[in-house]
């Protein structure tokens, strides 16, 4: 019976608390194609900056937007390795993804 409560209490008073694990994506494409701008980033995507932010620390994923940042993740790459490696990662991913 108890059981029955706990999971009553679960459904309704859900944690509005972020992940611990931050997205880090978002972050490398904010602070590397936008300059650390979280404005200049929603406006690229036409979202909101609380948007962009709640990217960020990982309470939203960006599930409209998540091919269009995940090339931009890649294209933000330091290294020409990096950018090689993450290019593999992204075709392995899209021969898998069913058509």
């Amino acid at each position: 019976m108890s059981n029955l409560f706990v999971r009553a209490k679960n459904a309704l008073f859900r944690s509005r608390k972020a992940p611990a694990r931050a997205t880090t994506q978002a972050v490398h494409v904010r602070d590397r194609k936008y300059g650390g701008s979280t404005k200049a980033m929603a406006a690229a995507y036409g979202v909101s900056p609380r948007t962009v932010a709640r990217w960020i620390d990982g309470s939203r994923a960006p599930v409209k937007h998540a091919d269009r940042l995940r090339d931009e993740a890649a294209a933000v790459q330091v290294t020409g390795r990096g950018r090689e490696r993450r290019a593999k990662q992204l075709a392995k991913k899209g021969a898998a993804r069913p058509a």
